[in-house]
């Protein structure tokens, strides 16, 4: 189901219309998905979805080959090992991982695929599209969340039957 969720997501952030664009800004739905399953399924399946989702991302990116599977591979397994040792499972602690891997991933994405290329209107781009997308980006992460929450509450009621 996780990994259907990834390609359906997949598609609403990169077929246009299918996903609301306010302001011309773009959400970067992989990000708080990865987060989240790595939150819910532990660190070795974050990790996985995280690789599948970036791998997905990386297809159809015009920059930067492979930076998108690796810092969602990264952040999937760091996510699941946060949470299995350090932080509890809530809707707080999805809001400040997901604002630190958007943040994380747009800033080195913006660097080295935008600023080191070309300098001109590189620091316009870090603040128009990177800066704005990653907030509306954070803004969503309550939907991947719930969303995750339901479907592993589904399943642990079913085992219990």
């Amino acid at each position: 189901i996780f990994a259907l969720m990834v390609l359906v997501t997949f598609l609403f952030q990169n077929i246009s219309g299918f996903f609301p664009r306010p302001f011309s800004l773009s959400a970067m739905l992989l990000i708080p998905l990865t987060v989240c399953l790595g939150m819910f399924e532990g660190e070795f399946a974050g990790a996985f979805y995280g690789l599948f989702a970036g791998a997905l991302w990386d297809i159809v990116a015009s920059r930067g080959a492979g930076v998108h599977a690796l810092v969602l591979m990264l952040a999937g397994c760091i996510c699941g090992l946060l949470i299995h040792y350090t932080m509890r499972n809530n809707l707080a602690c999805a809001f400040v991982l997901t604002s630190i891997v958007c943040f994380v991933h747009n800033f080195f994405y913006w660097l080295f695929c935008v600023a080191f290329v070309n300098m001109d209107g590189a620091f316009y781009a870090l603040w128009r599209y990177y800066l704005l997308s990653g907030i509306y980006t954070i803004l969503l992460t309550p939907l991947f969340y719930f969303i995750i929450r339901a479907i592993m509450k589904s399943f642990r009621d079913l085992a219990k039957q």
